[in-house]
């Protein structure tokens, strides 16, 4: 198997995205990735989403570039879960990229790459700022995000948009305008329409000059984030610097930051303090450690050896690692493409296995990355509280080799001179 990298750019025939789907065109061929187009159809406007829809798809045809076209309704989910249509249509997005990009590219690296500009970076920052928010809502749109099973890329981040229209124009190349654009009881476009023109009044590179200041707040704030880890607890800590220990307590565990709460834990004085943070998730400070504690099953099984081929029932679930073949794997490939984000190579295992939950500081680098992952940031990020506690986790003497919902290792992933492979089956166990 051809380890490639795909580069999915997210189309929806706009200005913005019409340019950098151009750009990217270009550039394809001398970077070396291959280049797709994501359309998502919304169905929030009618007639004019079918238009947008038709519009990828003809430009994309002419460009010789493949389009993957998926269709979501937004409203019907924001009802079921009482949300709002902005947060619906987010959701449903990245959630269909991430079902497109491993259907197409199981085995490589996949880029989702958003046409996000510099002005669209200004308005984030003082949408944030309006609302109130800490320094790192100041530093604005990150260039580059990790989800789940791809790698988001913002490439015309740096560009304003008259910049865009600019190159729009003498490429001769029409787009297509959002009329929902023009709707001012939307905060981001009372921003665009209204406070922005009046900004760039006083300043016309108020865009420029902001995405530089972004920059120096990112590396501060990295910075910042860096002298905090190396403080052990909240009692070895400036006071300057408690909030922020607490924020990112909150962050690696999967809990919504609230500005009161932390406050609270931050300032709160004596050896030990308690309080829910939300329902049946407690945040206690004691001795200026923090911990969490919440009425979820906990899972404490000590790692079991297996043997390949055989049934083991671990921490309420079914788990059975099958030794393959190269030939009888690729039959099963045949029939179910998804098989690899089960099976690791084989080839280079020559320890026993075992299988186990998460344990401290377990450490992990997925399939086609280049850099380790904390399972527990994972953990938190990816997986419901429910489901963190037993999360099966492959690993021998070589290493973590496989992590349910996240599949192989980099260093266990499946090649084209792989002869052995392991296919991990797991089945909740009924009671």
């Amino acid at each position: 198997m051809i380890n490639k990298t795909v580069l999915f750019a997210a189309f929806s025939g706009g200005a913005d995205s019409t340019a950098m789907l151009l750009m990217l065109r270009s550039a394809a061929p001398k970077i070396g990735f291959t280049l797709k187009a994501i359309h998502i159809n919304h169905n929030l406007r009618g007639d004019e989403s079918f238009r947008d829809e038709k519009f990828c798809l003809s430009l994309c045809e002419k460009l010789g570039i493949e389009i993957f076209v998926r269709q979501v309704n937004v409203t019907e989910f924001a009802q079921t879960e009482k949300i709002g249509i902005e947060e619906a249509a987010r959701i449903l997005r990245y959630k269909a990229f991430g079902e497109i990009v491993k259907a197409d590219n199981p085995n490589g690296t996949n880029l989702v790459a958003t046409a996000h500009n510099a002005d669209d970076n200004a308005e984030t920052v003082l949408f944030n700022l309006f609302r109130g928010s800490g320094l790192r809502g100041l530093c604005g749109i990150p260039k580059i995000r990790e989800e789940d099973g791809f790698t988001v890329v913002r490439p015309i981040l740096g560009i304003t948009r008259d910049e865009i229209l600019s190159f729009l124009k003498s490429r001769g190349q029409d787009y297509i305008t959002d009329s929902s654009n023009a709707d001012i009881n939307y905060t981001r476009n009372k921003i665009r329409l209204e406070i922005m023109p009046l900004i760039k009044s006083i300043n016309p590179s108020f865009c420029e000059k902001l995405f530089t200041t972004c920059e120096i707040l990112k590396n501060e704030d990295t910075a910042l984030d860096a002298i905090v880890g190396l403080c052990p607890d909240l009692n070895n800590i400036p006071v300057e610097l408690k909030g922020r220990y607490v924020k990112n307590f909150f962050e690696e565990n999967g809990i919504e930051p609230d500005f009161k709460k932390i406050k609270l834990i931050s300032e709160s004085t004596g050896e030990k303090f308690k309080i829910e943070v939300k329902p049946g998730l407690f945040v206690i400070k004691e001795n200026g450690k923090l911990l969490t504690e919440n009425d979820l099953k906990i899972f404490d099984e000590p790692p079991l050896k297996i043997s390949f081929d055989k049934e083991y029932k671990f921490c309420d679930k079914l788990i059975t690692i099958s030794l393959l073949s190269r030939e009888k794997f690729n039959k099963f490939l045949s029939v179910n493409k998804n098989l690899t984000n089960f099976a690791f190579n084989c080839d280079i295992i020559k320890s026993e296995i075992f299988i186990r939950t998460k344990s401290d500081g377990d450490k992990f680098r997925r399939v086609n990355r280049n850099f380790d992952s904390r399972l527990k940031k994972l953990y938190n990020e990816f997986l419901k509280p429910a489901e963190r506690g037993n999360n099966i986790i492959v690993s021998s003497d070589e290493g973590i080799l496989f992590v349910e919902n996240f599949g192989a290792a980099d260093f266990v992933k499946i090649t084209g001179e792989t002869e052995n492979i392991a296919v991990v089956t797991i089945k909740e166990a009924k009671d």
